[in-house]
């Protein structure tokens, strides 16, 4: 309930009724880690990277298979130019979802950002087989789009 009102506060624009909102959700439930995923989602939004992070590691200490929260720390670890990381991140998002096409794909774009170009192929191809498998067509044109840039 906490969470809904931090959006609504902070949709009619009253920031600090919003974080104080959010606040109150996390102390009620601090071991909930869906709590804290959406933290990180309403952190993410307001553009404010840091807390986001925190909060997604948060979630994924809490619940280690909420693959949401390794998915969005991997984009904003992207957003930061921390590739090492955002491999990382992606990485245990595979392990516990290997049939998650987007996290192979994102994976394959932060081992190409760190020029690591024969795993990421490898990645892009494993993306490409699970987006033609799931009947995604953007995602097959996309990793095929993006493998042709690599030949």
């Amino acid at each position: 309930m906490q969470l809904k009102l931090t959006t609504a506060w902070l949709h009619l624009g009253n920031i600090d009724a919003g974080r104080e909102a959010l606040q109150q959700a996390v102390r009620i439930a601090p071991a909930n880690a869906e709590v804290h995923l959406q933290v990180g989602r309403i952190h993410e939004k307001y553009n404010n990277i840091p807390s986001a992070i925190a909060a997604y590691q948060q979630a994924a200490g809490l619940q280690p298979s909420l693959v949401e929260a390794h998915a969005a720390m991997g984009a904003l670890y992207m957003q930061q130019s921390d590739y090492l990381l955002a491999s990382v991140a992606y990485r245990q998002a595979i392990e516990l979802s290997p049939q998650n096409a987007d996290a192979h794909y994102n994976l394959a774009q932060a081992l190409l950002m760190s020029d690591r170009i024969p795993e990421a192929i490898t990645a892009l191809f494993q993306a490409l087989e699970l987006y033609r498998r799931q009947g995604d067509t953007d995602g097959v044109q996309q990793a095929e789009a993006l493998l042709q840039e690599l030949r």
